[in-house]
């Protein structure tokens, strides 16, 4: 059911509710919910009892960034699809492909691309295949793993280079782990945040008494047919749930991406094409040893990826290897905390010993 506290304090207000199900519906269309949420003040826990949205005081607050104008938009034609995206710094710099997650956009990188400019670097972060409105192929298969993959090398081809530097955030680290593992030959680094390699975080997933198969319940909150839906209701109230502490600027544009067309039905099908209940289900697995150079980083306030995948990478890479554990730190790292994590790519991209 549904628990609302009557304190603005954020500990005092809670939901627990399934998209989908009545007491959902019912808690979002209760007008002093939707104000708590708009204001960072709730909770949303889904059925299977994983926070969803976090505790808004418990993580460090991120301010609305200032109009940036070395990030310029441009369009990169991939075959039939076209994709937007965001770039910066000379075009003759080494190339580094930056890869969103969900529920966001090309946007969460904002503070990376000037970082990477400045450090002359020729940054590029696309709007990956459902989010950008000329890559929305129409069926759940169309969103399997590898033909991302396909879409992120055909970037490289699009902008006339063979290798390339890749960052990849959660569902966009994925992607990275699985480029870094096909095509490792056109790979100079990887840099993965928040989802460790595929290999470790799939077989956590799959024992029942383990935090990742906990944590990943969230999969099956996502891919019931109609969840879109249930997500953008009332102004993406349950989405903004996802974001405690972001710039409200910042949260309004995901929304407003996510809620055009068929943005969100592109975006979950993500989801429906590669999990398969709690764990993922993945065209190449498992991946095995990944070769090139890699930096991991994982905050260890993240309800959505455990602690034991993240220490277990470090088996599977065979290339050097670095890990870094933010602590007090949730599930949007690049975003959250870009002051301690940018020198680190930049120490990481130029091949710095690593500790």
């Amino acid at each position: 059911g549904v628990l609302i506290g009557d304190g603005r304090d954020f500990d005092e207000v809670w939901v627990h509710a399934v998209p989908g199900t009545d007491a959902y519906e019912s808690f979002l269309s209760d007008p002093d919910v939707v104000e708590a949420i708009r204001h960072r003040d709730a909770a949303l826990t889904d059925g299977y009892g994983m926070i969803v949205g976090e505790a808004f005081s418990d993580f460090p607050e991120v301010s609305d960034p200032p109009e940036n104008e070395v990030i310029e938009q441009r369009e990169l034609q991939v075959g039939s699809f076209v994709f937007n995206a965001r770039v910066a710094g000379p075009e003759n710099g080494e190339l580094v492909l930056l890869l969103h997650g969900f529920p966001e956009t090309s946007l969460a990188w904002r503070a990376q691309l000037p970082a990477l400019a400045e450090a002359g670097y020729f940054a590029v972060a696309p709007d990956l295949r459902g989010i950008s409105p000329g890559a929305q192929p129409p069926d759940v298969e169309d969103y399997r793993m590898h033909l991302i993959v396909e879409d992120i090398l055909g970037m490289a081809d699009a902008l006339g280079r063979e290798q390339f530097h890749v960052i990849g955030h959660d569902f966009g680290a994925i992607a990275a782990w699985e480029v870094a593992a096909t095509a490792p030959e056109r790979v100079n680094t990887l840099t993965a945040f928040a989802v460790p390699h595929p290999d470790p975080f799939i077989e956590e997933a799959r024992d029942p008494s383990s935090c990742q198969y906990e944590a990943s319940a969230y999969f099956e909150t996502l891919t019931p047919a109609g969840s879109e839906q249930a997500f953008l209701a009332n102004d993406g109230a349950a989405l903004r749930m996802l974001f405690p502490g972001l710039p409200e600027g910042v949260v309004n544009e995901y929304i407003e991406v996510l809620s055009t067309g068929d943005t969100m039905r592109a975006a979950v099908d993500w989801y429906r094409a590669n999990t398969s209940g709690r764990e993922l289900s993945l065209w190449n697995y498992p991946y095995g040893d990944i070769s090139v150079d890699t930096l991991m980083i994982w905050g260890d306030g993240d309800g959505a990826v455990c602690r034991e995948p993240v220490e277990s990478t470090g088996a599977f890479v065979t290339g050097e290897y670095r890990l870094e554990i933010l602590e007090g730190v949730d599930h949007w790292v690049p975003e959250r905390v870009p002051d301690i994590v940018n020198p680190w790519i930049l120490e990481h991209l130029a091949g710095a010993d690593f500790i």
